[in-house]
């Protein structure tokens, strides 16, 4: 583990690097404003496994992988952090598919935010979770070649949003799981999630009361023979608005396909190539089959 802080008042050294900064900004093409400067980091993140114990924004300036097949790549024990990659990748595919690591985790932690983070490999790639959670936000993240889960958010007050979430699924250590891309008690807005690879599938799973499900695309999702594949279920009182759900493959004879399941409120979804478009809706409006 290596975790470098930056000491007060210290100023980055004039390099090659920093000139063409300078004129990628100047051509437009740095990163949105979103990402975090190393001014502002706490300390910096070389190499993994590490675990964070001081608030603040801890930030990658590079890859970092790992073959661990258990534990947590990054492990958050303190409340107020930002993990900030900068577009930079956190990789586990070395642990093969038979592994239950996790990539960013955190436990019962308050005000978590990860942002910029191309993630990879592991059984659950970010995982902020606990009864006493809450207050965390996960956007513009690539979560791509998890086993099981690509995001799992559990707590109050918590959004999802602007992800992309690819190629979920293949894991071995288990057979009885269902996989999902994205597992929320959160709103869950304007995320991508295509190709969820498993016997069971729910693309998107609001998880708690009076969440909205908004502006998110689902793609891809076919199960195994005779299983089950959803694209958004939602709680019993969450909203479902202006999503779209596409099944290219169509739904195999004998399988059980939802386009949009178990919402309070159903609107203006439009969902393709599943067996029931619209399931358990109680208001249904403005839905395209």
């Amino acid at each position: 583990m290596t975790i470098n802080p930056v000491l007060p008042g210290s100023r980055p050294i004039p390099s090659c690097v920093a000139l063409l900064a300078v004129l990628l900004a100047l051509a437009g093409f740095l990163r949105e404003a979103s990402a975090e400067t190393h001014d502002t980091c706490a300390g910096f993140i070389d190499s993994i496994p590490a675990v964070i114990t001081t608030q603040g924004v801890w930030c990658l300036r590079g890859d970092v992988s790992t073959a661990q097949t258990s534990g947590y790549a990054i492990e958050i024990s303190a409340n107020n952090v930002t993990i900030d990659c900068n577009g930079f990748k956190v990789g586990g595919l070395g642990a093969g598919k038979s592994s239950s690591a996790s990539g960013i985790h955190a436990s019962n932690r308050m005000n978590i935010t990860v942002r910029n983070c191309n993630v990879r490999g592991f059984s659950h790639g970010i995982s902020l979770l606990g009864g006493s959670a809450g207050g965390h936000l996960v956007e513009d993240n690539r979560l791509d070649g998890n086993l099981y889960v690509g995001i799992d958010v559990y707590g109050d007050n918590n959004i999802v949003r602007r992800n992309q979430v690819y190629a979920t699924g293949g894991g071995t250590s288990t057979s009885s799981l269902t996989n999902y891309g994205i597992y929320a008690q959160a709103s869950v807005v304007a995320n991508i999630v295509d190709g969820v690879d498993a016997d069971r599938i729910i693309a998107i799973r609001i998880a708690s009361a009076g969440q909205l499900a908004r502006d998110n695309i689902v793609r891809n999702i076919v199960p195994g023979p005779g299983e089950e594949a959803i694209g958004i279920f939602g709680f019993g009182d969450s909203i479902l608005v202006d999503n779209h759900v596409y099944s290219s493959g169509g739904q195999p004879a004998g399988d059980s396909g939802h386009g949009i399941r178990d919402g309070a409120v159903c609107l203006r979804n439009t969902v393709y190539g599943l067996s029931n478009p619209f399931t358990n809706c109680g208001i249904s409006s403005g839905n395209q089959p």
